[in-house]
């Protein structure tokens, strides 16, 4: 492993690329993965996220990571809007995951670094999340080690 440019960890068997309309299908099958393998707290819409994930690529916004036999293994959606209460315009995650068999192998280290530059490049502060239900204090430990402050907590009540 190697810091790469702007100090991206990267890798030999693992390369970043910046995601085209011609890997929505892939981007699609990570999403489901991703619904599936979490707390899948609603059904997945794919029309919706089909949308979502068209938009973002088309501004220059997700991030893949690809094996060395070419397989899209893991990506990371990003927009830039302003949130409800205010017009001050940040960078949010939409989508971060990595397929089961490509974790520990530094892909995800890679997705996240690859955000930060972005945030740094845009000069727009960066809100990554973890909304899955599933290892949280070992997801949030992956963000405050380089920096990232805890701002709140997301809570679900099921009725019926």
């Amino acid at each position: 492993m190697a810091a790469g440019r702007n100090g991206i960890t990267t890798r030999p068997d693992l390369r970043l690329k910046l995601c085209d309309a011609n890997d929505l299908p892939a981007l699609m099958g990570l999403a489901r993965r991703g619904h599936a393998e979490g707390a899948a707290f609603l059904p997945f819409d794919a029309d919706k996220v089909a949308w979502w994930a068209a938009r973002v690529v088309a501004k220059h916004l997700v991030i893949g990571v690809e094996s060395e036999t070419g397989e899209l293994v893991g990506a990371i959606a990003l927009d830039d809007e302003a949130p409800r209460y205010s017009s001050a315009v940040a960078l949010w995650d939409i989508g971060f995951y990595v397929s089961a068999e490509h974790r520990r192998s530094r892909a995800a280290v890679m997705l996240r670094d690859a955000a930060i530059a972005i945030a740094a490049d845009m000069g727009l502060p960066l809100f990554l999340g973890v909304t899955t239900g599933v290892d949280l204090e070992r997801k949030g430990k992956f963000f405050t080690r380089v920096g990232f402050q805890p701002i709140g907590a997301v809570y679900l009540l099921r009725r019926g």
